[in-house]
């Protein structure tokens, strides 16, 4: 039996399971039956210790899953700098602020909403730790990446976001249509853009045949609500 949590969008965590089970998330929600691999998407815990229990369908063999998220004692984020930078500029070096950051601290970088990647960390002091930024390597969606950090003895902090710009900011129907403004970096597709920051023309679900070409060379189009993949039908 495999339990772990990961955090996704800032201020959340997917919880995943290895097999069938029976969870409980420890937040005073009754437990329930849950499939592989995914329990919950960016379920937001706040500062404190949970104990997640899972139970295996098949045997019944137990897992937990003891994590602290901030609170008193533990690591705790109160700001990053810088906060941005541009999708595909050079490298740069942000650090991490807050409270409670010890020898060993370890910086974790959220790439997508679903994994967590460890980063070589620099412990500066206490309230101050830095780390490396690749702006060229990150894809163009628009939504920001969480930043977290855990201590030696498992504590972990909540997440903070570091948001990436110079996406573009609208897209005009057409065949193909038109991103704006000129020169701004195109999303890579439909399936990972964060629909909210990028404004269509016109609003309404486009009409057949209509669509944008995404950084990937697929296409995608307005349905009325948000971006999805393909022609407009």
């Amino acid at each position: 039996m495999g339990l772990s949590a990961t955090p996704s969008n800032p201020g959340y965590w997917d919880i995943h399971i290895s097999e069938p089970a029976t969870v409980d998330l420890d937040d005073g929600s009754a437990p329930w039956n849950a499939n592989p691999p995914n329990v919950v998407n960016m379920y937001p815990f706040a500062n404190g210790t949970y104990n997640i229990t899972a139970v295996a369908t098949s045997d019944g063999a137990t897992d937990s899953l003891l994590f602290k998220v901030g609170g008193t004692g533990g690591p705790t984020i109160t700001g990053l700098n810088p906060t941005s930078a541009p999708y595909g500029s050079a490298d740069l070096q942000v650090h991490v602020l807050g409270t409670n950051f010890v020898v060993g601290s370890q910086i974790w970088w959220c790439p997508t909403t679903s994994s967590a990647d460890t980063v070589p960390t620099i412990y500066r002091s206490a309230t101050d730790l830095e780390f490396t930024v690749k702006p060229s390597a990150i894809p163009v969606t628009g939504r920001p990446i969480g930043v977290y950090v855990s201590n030696p003895d498992g504590a972990q902090s909540a997440v903070q976001g570091f948001v990436f710009t110079g996406m573009a900011s609208g897209a005009t129907a057409g065949t193909p249509g038109t991103w704006t403004p000129a020169g701004s970096k195109i999303p890579v597709n439909a399936n990972s853009l964060d629909s909210t920051k990028v404004t269509p023309t016109p609003s309404t679900a486009w009409t057949t045949g209509q669509h944008m070409v995404f950084g990937d060379g697929s296409h995608g189009y307005w349905q009325g609500f948000y971006f999805t993949t393909g022609d407009a039908p």
